[in-house]
């Protein structure tokens, strides 16, 4: 009804690589918490402070044993990527692109995340066999990148697709959360962040649903 350009476009989202260790099962008794803290820091040499996260997690095997995993995050990679229509049928599936791992600044930043990870679960005391994190340590960039393209995922915060500006070329809603050129129509969720936020997406959703709470208020 409505040619909107910007919709599908300007996707983010959080890159993720994980890794895991084995550690004593007393390290993580039945209902200890399962996640406790979140680190937030810098790249090395990159101009966007905190653009990556460390959370480190217990995972519980069925055979007892604990691991000690931790999940590194890019939080505000280059690129975009997008979400199409593969076809006119409303029952055609979505075309994702998904860009991110394809650009050497988002590896590199990934990859550094991904050592300060090993060197904080090596210096931790608590793994059965240091000696992996010792050999991971001494990888080659170009074997670290081989993990982090086989093994990334998204991080299920994608944003951008519908994202709020003051123009209908480059953007599907208004400030007002009202979408261009329709009447009646307003989009109040995660796609209408332009940039994937350094944090976990809730929050800012929350605050989105906040500010479009008042305005419905105020009118």
């Amino acid at each position: 009804m409505v040619d909107l350009p910007a919709v599908g476009s300007h996707l983010t989202d959080h890159v993720v690589v994980t890794f895991a260790a084995e550690v004593h099962p007393d390290v993580a008794p039945e209902g200890a918490p399962t996640l406790q803290t979140i680190l937030r820091l810098t790249a090395s040499g990159s101009e966007l402070a905190h653009d990556l996260q460390i959370t480190p997690f217990v995972r519980r095997h069925p055979d007892g044993r604990r691991s000690l995993a931790m999940s590194v995050s890019l939080q505000r990679p280059d690129g975009e990527g997008s979400v199409t229509p593969s076809g006119s049928e409303p029952n055609d599936p979505a075309a994702i692109r998904w860009p991110f791992t394809c650009l050497p600044s988002n590896v590199a930043r990934l990859r550094d995340g991904w050592r300060t990870a090993l060197r904080i679960a090596a210096a931790s005391g608590l793994l059965l066999r240091p000696v992996d994190m010792e050999e991971a340590l001494a990888m080659e960039d170009a074997a670290v990148d081989t993990i982090i393209a086989e093994t990334h995922t998204a991080f299920y915060h994608g944003v951008g697709t519908c994202r709020m500006g003051a123009d209908g070329d480059h953007h599907v809603v208004d400030r007002h959360c009202r979408v261009f050129g329709v009447d009646g129509l307003r989009v109040v969720d995660a796609s209408i962040i332009p940039v994937v936020p350094r944090s976990n997406t809730n929050l800012a959703v929350m605050a989105v649903a906040e500010r479009f709470a008042r305005l419905t208020t105020a009118s």
